[in-house]
């Protein structure tokens, strides 16, 4: 059986299983516009959307989204595994995640270091307690993290990995899990005025560009009165089992459409 190789953060990945064996954690509360300490209450995991592709197109299921992923590591997994097992697989589905989160690979897989925009990070930075800030907050202060750099690495990873694929004569289906809902307007205009704009493939692309002020669509995004149907609870947004199911139906929609 040849394989759907997925990729993506945790609006895609089998966030129930995770929270399960993490159970404490911070909530954005976006009532009060800052995280705030929770208990997760265990549940019983359920088919994610890679699971529900899977099925449907009958391949086995490889997933590699996970919790806090950025976009760095959804695309080296994904390369990866097609550079190494070509022959093996039938169907890439990468789901981009917003820009600003950093991934840092190391010796024993990977670390992310979490966040929704730069402001965001230095606001709660004692409740977000994560190991990597400091050096993160080093490295934005001298200068190495920047907002035009996550729009640029964005642009390499789509449209590398799209090019490794076709190479391959393998199917790429690309979206956004999610769009930075804040991210800064005059970044707005540096990604659609960006010189690699158009070497987006938008055949395998669904929803782009994926900003709703510019029309696009992102995966994990639905109506403000459908998010108890959708989402967990309301204050965490990660998607229900009908959530998971959702998505699917939009990505077979795409692609069979």
């Amino acid at each position: 059986m040849k394989e759907l190789v997925f990729g993506g953060c945790s609006m895609v990945a089998d966030y129930v299983s995770y929270r399960n064996e993490h159970t404490l954690y911070p909530v954005f509360n976006s009532d009060l516009k800052k995280y705030e300490n929770a208990v997760w209450e265990q549940m019983k995991p359920f088919p994610t959307v890679a699971n529900i592709l899977a099925d449907y197109y009958n391949l086995k299921c490889i997933d590699y989204s996970y919790p806090g992923s950025g976009n760095k590591r959804i695309y080296n997994q994904l390369a990866d595994h097609v550079m190494q097992h070509p022959n093996q697989v039938e169907m890439v589905v990468a789901c981009w995640t917003t820009f600003p989160r950093m991934d840092f690979e190391t010796k024993s897989g990977y670390e992310s270091l979490v966040y929704r925009t730069y402001k965001d990070t230095d606001l709660n930075k004692h409740s977000i307690q994560h190991k990597f800030y400091p050096l993160w907050k080093e490295m934005h202060d001298c200068g190495f993290v920047f907002e035009q750099k996550d729009i640029n690495d964005f642009f390499r990873y789509s449209i590398s990995l799209d090019s490794i694929c076709k190479q391959r004569e393998i199917k790429l289906v690309q979206c956004f899990s999610l769009m930075t809902s804040d991210y800064p307007e005059n970044n707005i205009s540096d990604f659609i005025m960006h010189p690699s704009l158009n070497e987006i493939d938008l055949e395998n692309f669904y929803g782009f560009p994926g900003f709703h002020i510019l029309n696009g669509k992102a995966l994990a995004n639905f109506r403000h009165d459908d998010k108890e149907k959708y989402y967990i609870t309301k204050y965490d947004g990660h998607c229900s089992e009908q959530g998971h199911q959702e998505m699917a139906n939009r990505l077979i929609g795409f692609i069979d459409g």
